[in-house]
């Protein structure tokens, strides 16, 4: 966003970043994604060296498509609150990465560049999957609405950028 923009720091806020935040960061945690793009930025998923588990924060995706009833819940919602991940191996048309509430309702979706590398047949490849609420956003836009940490332990060894699909496209110049 142009850093001359009024709403500019309420726009940072929403994704849980301070004022002087560098462009890279904010790419980073709005997945620097419009319509007309044909990019999407985000960080690499990095496990931490003792026991493999990360943190990756990020916004809920397709609150407006779970539903009014997705959107209603979301007022409820706090700090804190821990959300169930729901892997729908029976129905194989699902889109992955369901996140819901403590009480089953549906209510979006982990971006699908995380959820599409790290499930495998409707299963994580990731031990000790959560999803917790960082903030609630009632005053922005549906797309910003839910602010989460979506955190886990990574399979010893992986790496995001060892798949196909992150690897460079040209060699750095030695």
């Amino acid at each position: 966003m142009n850093q001359s923009r009024p709403d500019r720091a309420d726009y940072l806020r929403r994704l849980g970043l301070p004022e002087d935040t560098d462009v890279m960061s904010e790419l980073a945690a709005s997945g620097g994604q419009r319509r007309t793009d044909t990019y999407q930025v985000f960080p690499a998923i990095v496990p931490g060296a003792d026991d493999g588990r990360f943190t990756y924060r990020c916004l809920l995706h397709g609150l407006r498509d779970a539903g009014a009833e997705a959107i209603k819940r979301t007022k409820t919602l706090h700090q804190g609150k821990n959300l169930n991940l729901v892997c729908d191996s029976d129905n194989p048309a699902a889109l992955p990465g369901k996140v819901a509430t403590g009480d089953g309702h549906h209510i979006g979706w982990i971006p699908r560049y995380l959820v599409d590398d790290l499930q495998q047949d409707g299963d994580w490849l990731v031990d000790d999957a959560q999803a917790t609420v960082v903030q609630v956003n009632l005053d922005g836009p549906l797309s910003h609405r839910l602010l989460i940490d979506f955190s886990g332990r990574l399979p010893p060894g992986f790496r995001m950028e060892d798949l196909p699909q992150y690897r460079p496209i040209a060699v750095p110049a030695a």
